[in-house]
């Protein structure tokens, strides 16, 4: 578990926090501000006990040394010595300060505020110890109301603080004044970490009724650490009740944060899988209506194969992707049996379905639609390159009378400077159009049944006959773009400018045709890699300063 970053500032730190800050929360209920530090081992000026040796810096460490180290814990919760009442004083100033160098600023801690709004109930104080970010917030207590995931929170004890958390292996304390006592209040988060087992504290309808998106935090720790979800978690996370309060109660935006940790997370396809398995896959990528109306439940299977298999060609060919570039082609992997789906809204134009899903299911970004877009359409383009180099001229002549361009060089350099220095996702994404789950779903939904892409068809899809071809195909287009030199046509500077053109065929003025002339000098330089400008001048001349040619 990784420790947070440092919030710019004490008005934005709310936004900045992350599941991952380690909690530092008191014994007892009265709220504080943060302390004021004293000597060289962090010592209070008001004389409250802290352990020796570095206090809650020294403990601070201990934690991340003692428990981080397995690799599977994901947060826990630090206990200081009880509040004592003459420290108030003290705890006033936000500032702390080394007396053995007077005058000079030692941390500062910035107050986060409560903000109901924004399911924050408590103020929580927020400091730096060595090189970590600690959050300080009270022991409590939470109650939900039945339509929302807001709770009402009041201080509570060290049971009601661990029951109230989502697993068992969240609630495990640090206690810094009994010698660095781990502490179990559920009796079971410690052997559930050992076991690498997602529990509930409390019965998981319970715990997932009063915030649905646990269920999404589940998947997502269960994925990233290779943990199991227990049996009744699973049992509850599959239930109608939990499904409608997911879609009810939970915020899109938080939903759309719940799945990029998982996108982002070592195990993405598993994670969507595992959402699909539960029947979660229709609440999270919601398709707008009546879209979903008429799709029903039974598309995420192809999604999930779709998904999968693009994933494995690029484990096959060794990519080293960036996480931006993973999520680019995993996401429109997903999202490939449904590109063909419009959604009307009752105001404004048509988009593509996929577009719905990113942005009102998801709240993902404008740049997410976009590269969605761009490789659906560029997957196409080179796959029909492929066809080019299998199939030789017969194959060139049907995709030019179909409109697209005859020489293979084309094809692969129209595609790459589309997708730029991500073209080799679109290769990846081209293998995937062979499949019979990547098959455009009609608007209907008779093609969205669920035995489509479910597990007899993935096991055929997905299986290593299916998996070479697609390997192989990938690895082709790659030789291809290679052998033709347009690996790095994307960046290539153009050999004639607009300005040249114009002087070049006497226009006084642009127009629709200079952006035709344009173009042609641009596949004609795809063409010929190594040709000079004044070739392609030449080519301008004969092709565009006839008589009779059209002029602006």
């Amino acid at each position: 578990m990784a420790p947070s970053g440092p919030p710019t500032s004490p008005r934005n730190a709310s936004s900045a926090r992350s599941s991952s800050t380690l909690s530092i929360s008191r014994l007892s209920a009265p709220p504080c501000k943060p302390w004021r530090l004293q000597g060289a081992a962090g010592r209070p000026t008001c004389g409250c006990s802290l352990p020796p040796g570095g206090g809650t810096k020294s403990a601070t460490r201990t934690v991340l040394s003692g428990l981080r180290g397995s690799g599977r814990i994901s947060s826990c919760t630090v206990r200081e010595a009880p509040y004592d009442e003459s420290c108030a004083g003290e705890y006033d100033s936000q500032r702390a300060y080394d007396s053995h160098q007077p005058g000079r600023e030692a941390r500062h801690a910035a107050v986060i505020q409560s903000n109901p709004d924004q399911s924050k109930h408590l103020e929580t104080a927020r400091m730096k110890i060595g090189d970590v970010w600690i959050d300080l917030v009270n022991l409590r207590s939470e109650t939900y109301a039945a339509d929302s995931r807001i709770p009402t929170m009041t201080f509570g004890t060290p049971e009601q603080d661990a029951l109230r958390r989502d697993f068992t292996v969240n609630a495990l304390f640090y206690n810094i004044s009994a010698g660095g006592v781990v502490e179990d209040l559920t009796g079971r988060g410690l052997q559930d970490l050992r076991d690498g087992l997602i529990r509930t504290p409390l019965p998981p309808m319970e715990t997932f009724l009063d915030d649905p998106l646990r269920v999404l935090r589940a998947v997502r720790f269960g994925t990233r650490f290779s943990f199991r979800l227990h049996p009744d978690i699973l049992l509850a996370a599959g239930s109608e009740q939990v499904r409608v309060a997911l879609a009810s109660k939970i915020s899109k935006e938080r939903i759309g944060t719940e799945l990029e940790g998982m996108f982002n997370g070592p195990a993405p396809v598993e994670a969507v899988r595992l959402l699909q398995s539960l029947g979660l896959f229709p609440a999270v990528f919601a398709l707008p209506p009546p879209l979903d109306a008429r799709l029903g439940t039974g598309y995420g299977a192809a999604c999930c194969s779709t998904m999968a298999a693009a994933d494995g060609v690029v484990r096959g060919l060794g990519l080293q992707l960036d996480k931006e570039e993973r999520r680019f082609l995993l996401l429109a992997a997903l999202l490939l049996p449904l590109r063909a789906l419009q959604h009307s809204p009752p105001k404004g134009k048509p988009v593509p379905a996929t577009a719905a899903i990113i942005r009102d299911s998801l709240k993902w970004r404008v740049k997410d639609i976009d590269m969605t877009a761009v490789l659906h359409d560029t997957a196409a383009e080179l796959a029909a390159a492929h066809a080019v180099l299998q199939g030789g001229e017969a194959a060139a002549a049907a995709t030019a009378a179909e409109g697209g361009a005859r020489d293979v060089r084309m094809i692969l350099g129209h595609a790459i400077r589309k997708l730029k220095q991500h073209w080799k996702l679109g290769v990846v994404l081209a293998t995937v159009l062979r499949m019979r789950a990547a098959a455009p779903l009609p608007a209907d939904g008779s093609g969205a049944a669920p035995g489509r892409g479910g597990a007899a068809g993935e096991g055929e899809e997905l299986g290593e006959a299916a998996a070479g071809a697609r390997l192989e195909m990938a690895r082709e287009l790659v030789a291809a773009v290679e052998a033709y030199g347009l690996g790095e046509c994307w960046s290539w500077k153009p050999l004639m400018d607009g300005k040249k053109v114009m002087a070049l065929l006497g226009w006084s003025k642009p127009g629709p045709e200079l952006g035709r002339v344009m173009a042609a000098v641009a596949d004609w330089q795809l063409l010929h890699p190594a040709g000079t400008a004044q070739e392609a001048e030449a080519m301008v001349r004969e092709r565009f300063g006839k008589a009779g040619a059209a002029a602006p």
